[in-house]
Parts: structure tokens; sequence; C-alpha cells
């Protein structure tokens, strides 16, 4: 009995021995970054750093960080725009509407997408994307805008219709503000409508643009989407589908009105860890998006990520111990700050909409 309580009593210490390491890592690398920025940290920098300014060029003296955070959060926008969509709605045909032999074949496709190397990704939208925006720019730019317009239009009515129905005035409210935001973009659209349109044919895509390197970083962060939506969409007990098929709603009513809003916590959660990944994305904004560290928000143009600068300075001939090497970590800083703040609010929806069933 003792020797059984004592090969316990060792289990359990090492476990504890593998769990502090982890957390004793983490501190380090933490501890690292604040150690080697502290420096950085005198009364005009940090003035400079937190203010409006429209070029970072730490050689320069010009210690604005917000070229670097608008290119990384152009990235996430647009690499969003196209990744939770598609991996929202492969996970809704996987789990809901596949049959198992296609799910079978669609289902390690995803997870080879998830084990590509993200060098591989920065080739491809350098060597293929930007190439072909640059051909097609201009009739995509005309689809998109008239896409624009007719969504905005489309959700106008939804959230009309929504504001009708719904009875709680919080909800209302909610509805009435959507709807002011989407009717003053489609007066917007709708009144420059030709100018716009005639533009586009002027369009000009950079060999380093943001929307080539959005779109690699989309095609790789839709299998973290797709999977985590899946196992949520999963989780949902199959009482709850047969409930509403047998009250008479159609497939993607009960998909739409039961099953997503039961699993809305590990949806909304695999939404907020994607774009923690593309806000860490390094290789693939490094090879395709440029090195252009001004403010910019033309997607067509190059710009200069957070994790860009970090990586371009790291492997430069910047001399350690420097004003310009302690930028690194000042960045690192931000972009720790930035992703720890993402996974307290991804960890705060999962505890707020979480259904146990």
């Amino acid at each position: 009995m003792e020797n059984k309580y004592l090969k316990e009593n060792i289990v359990k210490v090492i476990l504890f021995i593998f769990a502090f390491i982890s957390v004793i890592t983490t501190a380090a690398i933490v501890a690292s970054l604040f150690l080697e920025s502290v420096p950085f940290f005198n009364g005009e920098r940090l003035k400079q750093l937190f203010s409006y300014g429209e070029l970072w060029d730490p050689r320069g003296e010009k210690y604005y960080v917000l070229p670097l955070v608008v290119g990384t959060m152009m990235i996430v926008v647009f690499s969003c725009l196209f990744a939770i969509p598609l991996g929202l709605g492969s996970a809704i045909y996987l789990s809901e509407y596949a049959n198992p032999k296609t799910r079978n074949i669609l289902k390690p496709v995803l997870e080879i997408l998830a084990g590509i190397p993200s060098v591989v990704y920065g080739f491809f939208a350098l060597f293929y994307i930007t190439p072909f925006l640059k051909k097609n720019i201009s009739w995509l730019a005309k689809a998109a805008l008239i896409f624009l317009v007719l969504f905005s239009l489309y959700m106008m009515i939804k959230c009309v219709k929504g504001f009708i129905d719904k009875d709680f005035i919080r909800t209302k409210i909610i509805f009435g503000i959507l709807f002011l935001i989407f009717l003053v973009l489609f007066l917007y659209l709708a009144f420059n409508f030709v100018g716009f349109f005639k533009e586009t044919s002027n369009l000009r895509v950079d060999t380093f643009n943001v929307l080539s390197s959005s779109f690699a970083v989309g095609i790789m962060i839709t299998p973290l989407v797709a999977s985590i939506s899946e196992d949520a969409l999963k989780a949902v007990p199959k009482t709850m589908r047969e409930g509403s098929l047998g009250l008479g709603a159609t497939k993607f009513e009960t998909v739409w009105n039961v099953t997503i809003p039961a699993a809305i916590s590990g949806i909304v959660s695999s939404f907020i860890l994607a774009i923690s990944r593309a806000v860490g994305e390094t290789m693939v904004v490094a090879m395709a998006a440029g090195a252009k560290p001004v403010l910019n928000f033309n997607p067509l143009g190059q710009v200069q990520t957070m994790t860009g600068y970090m990586v371009n300075k790291s492997f430069g001939e910047v001399m350690v111990g420097s004003l310009e090497f302690q930028t690194i970590f000042v960045v690192g800083l931000i972009l720790f700050f930035m992703t720890f703040l993402l996974n307290v609010i991804a960890k705060t929806v999962v505890l707020k909409f979480r259904e146990e069933y």
C-alpha cells in the first residue's frame, strides 16, 4: 500500500514540475520583454510611442508605433473577412450536411492546410496571388462595390425586420444602431457609386501589398476556425436538432436558429483564436506585405506589420543593446499585450455563453 502511494506522489510531483516549467517559461519570456524594453521608456519616447504619427523609424528618432499597429490590424481584418465565413461555412457543412464518406475526405484536407509551413503561404502570396490581383483588380473591385451596396441594403431590411419582431428594448436598440450603420454605408456608396465605379479602372496593385498577404493568412487560419467551430457544433445534442425538425423547421432553419446559437461560445472562441493567430503571423506578412513602416490604409499598397518589423530587425545589422535593438522588444511587448487581451476576451466569451448538456 505504501509503495502505491509513493508511486502516486512521484507521478504527482513529476506532473507538477512539467506544469511549473510551462509557467516559468512563459514568465521568463514576458520578463525578457520587459527588461529589454525598460531602457527605451523615457518620457519623450514613451509619449511619442502612443502619439499620432505616420512614420516608424527608430534610426530617425521617429517612434510612432501607429503605422505598425495599423498594418497589423489591416492584415487581421482582411484575412478574417476571408477566413471566418469560409471556416464557419466549412464547419457547418462538415457537421450538419456532409455524409461520413465526404467528411472523411474533406476533414484531412483541412488538416493538411493547417500543417503547411507559413513560408510556403508567403511564396504562394507573392508569386501567385499578387500577379492574379494585378491582372484582375479592376473587375474584382467592381464586383466588391456592387456586393457592398446590395449587402448593406439587405442588412438594412433584416435590421428593420429584427427591430419589428423582437420585444426586448435592448435588442431593439441593437437592431436600431445596426440599421443606422448600414444606412450610412448604403447612402455613402449609393451617392458615390458612379465615381467609385470609374475609379476601379485606375487601381494599381503593388508587388508587396496587404490584400495578397491577407488572403494567404486567411487560407492559413481557415482550418483553425473550421476545426474548432465544427467541434462546437458537434457537441450540440442531437435531441435539439430533432426537436426543431419535429416542429416543422427546415434543415437550414434548424442550423441557423438552434445549432449555431447553442454552439456560439465555441464558434466565437474560434474567431478570436484565429484573430490572435493572424496578429502573430510573421513569415507571410514579412514576405508579401512589404517593409514600409508608414501609415497606409490602402490594401493594395505595402505596409509593415509588428511581427514583420521584428523579424526584419532581428536578422538585420542591429547592434545588441542599442536603442534600435530595444525597439524590437518594445514592439514585441505591445504585441504580447494585444494577443493577451484577445485571449482574455476569448476566455470571457466561453465562460459567459457556455452551454453544458
